[in-house]
């Protein structure tokens, strides 16, 4: 896979994983007020955001699969990176908001 190409799928999957992680993070602030209007949607959409990050990350492993060389950068790193970690904030705040809504 040529490095423009591997750089793309990169950033596109740091920009959904950023996207979630900003709503998630957005999501927490409110959740922490308990200000739960609109949290909801916040966090679908983030899931949302998740998915098509995970889609980039497929199409690379899809690739790979095939027979192509995916040569690892420290900008696939990040996105890797940026991706699990926006998954486990996620996870956290979701299981702070069912908290909070129940409570």
């Amino acid at each position: 896979m040529e490095q423009e190409e591997l750089a793309k799928v990169a950033m596109e999957v740091i920009l959904h994983a950023g996207n979630a992680r900003n709503l998630c993070r957005d999501a927490a602030v409110k959740i922490s007020k308990k200000q739960l209007n609109g949290v909801k949607e916040q966090l679908d959409e983030a899931d949302k955001e998740i998915v098509l990050a995970h889609k980039a990350q497929t199409d690379l492993l899809h690739s790979e699969a095939r027979g192509q060389k995916v040569e690892m950068t420290v900008l696939l790193s990040h996105a890797q990176d940026t991706l699990m970690n926006t998954e486990s904030e996620k996870f956290l705040i979701d299981t702070f908001y069912n908290y909070v809504k129940e409570n």
